[in-house]
C-alpha cells in the first residue's frame, strides 16, 4: 500500500523524485538496493528531508528480494520470478494477494531464497 518511486543514477536525488516525496509527505522510505546503486549521498539527502530510511538492499538481487519479503506480514504464499521484467509483470497480482516476489535463477534456487 505504498507507491514505488524511482530515482536516477548519480550522487543526488532526482528532482522529480524529491518533489514526489515532498508532495506525498512520505514518512518512511524503503531503499531496495545497496549503495552501489543508490548512493549514500542520495540516502543522506532523503534522510535530511525528514523520512525514516530503511535499507533493504542485500548483497545481490536474491538477498534483496528476501529482505523485502521479510518486511511483509501474514505471508502465506510467494511469487517466483527469474528476472526483473518477470517480477514487474507479476507485481500487481502479487501485491493484491500479499505475496512477496522472490527472485531466482532459471536453473537453481539461491540458498538465501530457499532458506526463506
Amino acid at each position: 500500500k505504498a507507491p514505488i518511486i524511482l530515482t536516477g543514477a548519480g550522487n543526488e536525488l532526482d528532482r522529480a523524485t524529491k518533489a514526489e516525496l515532498t508532495k506525498l509527505e512520505v514518512k518512511t522510505v524503503y531503499v531496495t538496493s545497496g549503495t552501489a546503486v543508490i548512493k549514500q549521498s542520495v540516502i543522506d539527502e532523503i534522510k535530511a528531508m525528514g523520512p525514516t530510511v530503511i535499507s533493504l538492499g542485500g548483497k545481490d538481487k536474491y538477498e534483496t528480494s528476501v529482505n523485502i519479503a521479510k518486511k511483509m506480514e501474514r505471508v502465506t504464499k510467494v511469487a517466483i520470478a527469474n528476472s526483473i521484467p518477470d517480477a514487474l509483470s507479476i507485481a500487481s497480482i502479487a501485491a493484491a494477494n500479499n505475496q512477496p516476489i522472490l527472485l531466482t535463477d532459471k536453473d537453481t534456487v539461491p540458498s538465501v531464497v530457499s532458506s526463506y
